[in-house]
């Protein structure tokens, strides 16, 4: 190939590359933009140097973004969520997995705190009712109220406690005749 071809064939490519160029900054109407530094994805996991995961942030099939933190043995201590419809939680769970703590903020923006036992049976509650009034729950084995604490209309506290089952009669000594 002589010099003058290839001198042509290099302007060539030059002049189409600068033709292609000014095409596509009309085409978009001479703007161009570009998110940096953004990897997107439906799931990330962050793993230690041994390769075990010990976060994940996602968004589930549901809609939900989440983000869960793990324990060495890979199992998940916190959680934090979002819902479609924009409640929130906060998870903390023991050892077994099993929710022992938990913040909630329902989409009508009124906020809820749950303990739990071991076993996972609500124990005590802490929330606003729909009139912005706190209350204070503490439940049985079955989720029943044993005792709760109330804010009143005029700001008087009201606590209310369960009865306890009435004792047996006591046994009447036989009657002598």
């Amino acid at each position: 190939m002589s010099l003058k071809r290839s001198a042509l064939l290099v302007g060539m490519l030059l002049g189409s590359s600068f033709v292609g160029g000014m095409v596509a900054i009309l085409a978009t109407n001479g703007s161009v933009s570009a998110e940096e530094n953004v990897v997107r994805s439906q799931r990330f996991e962050a793993i230690d140097a041994e390769g075990r995961p010990g976060a994940r942030l996602g968004v589930n099939s549901e809609g939900k973004s989440y983000l869960e933190l793990l324990d060495k043995a890979g199992k998940m201590r916190v959680s934090l969520g979002v819902n479609p419809n924009g409640a929130t939680s906060i998870g903390v769970m023991g050892k077994d997995e099993r929710k022992r703590a938990e913040m909630l903020m329902g989409a009508d923006d009124l906020p809820t705190m749950v303990l739990t036992d071991r076993s996972g049976k609500t124990g005590v509650m802490v929330r606003f009712e729909q009139q912005e009034t706190p209350t204070l729950a503490i439940l049985d084995a079955q989720g029943g109220p044993i005792a709760t604490l109330v804010k009143g209309e005029s700001g008087e506290w009201k606590w209310n406690a369960a009865q306890p089952p009435a004792p047996a009669e006591a046994a009447q000594p036989a009657q002598q005749n």
